[in-house]
């Protein structure tokens, strides 16, 4: 498969929210990398990761624009968006989107890198006013 290809399957398992088939496409040595710079290492940290987070997020979708592509790299540049729902309750209040990009490396048809370049404060300050709230 190509690069390309195999992009496309990941940025569609992500918005539908399916982890066995994201895990699928990671190298076993994968790192994820997210806006603060914090990584995991190796694939298998991937799929509790990415659990966790759709369930934090259960809409979470990347919308990607525009894709450059160098030499087993790929810049993208896209929305990310979705709705924190700590309790699984979808409410517009708690919707959020942001302008990102993503950095991906590939590796033997696989992808070895996965970076995040994203401003979070949207949903940072959705979490803080939640927190506010049920602390008051």
């Amino acid at each position: 498969m190509t690069n390309s290809e195999i992009l496309t399957a990941y940025v569609e398992a992500i918005n539908h929210h399916s982890v066995d088939t994201m895990v699928k496409w990671l190298a076993k040595d994968h790192v994820f990398t997210d806006s603060l710079g914090q990584a995991i290492w190796g694939s298998s940290g991937m799929k509790p990761a990415w659990s966790k987070y759709f369930e934090m997020v259960p809409d979470y979708e990347i919308i990607i624009d525009e894709i450059f592509e160098k030499a087993g790299k790929m810049v993208l540049l896209g929305t990310a968006k979705g709705t924190y729902a700590p309790d699984g309750k979808l409410r517009p209040n708690n919707r959020w989107q942001t302008r990102a990009a993503w950095k991906v490396v590939f590796k033997n048809e696989r992808i070895s890198e996965w970076q995040i370049f994203a401003d979070n404060e949207p949903i940072r300050q959705i979490i803080r006013e939640h927190e506010s709230a049920g602390a008051a």
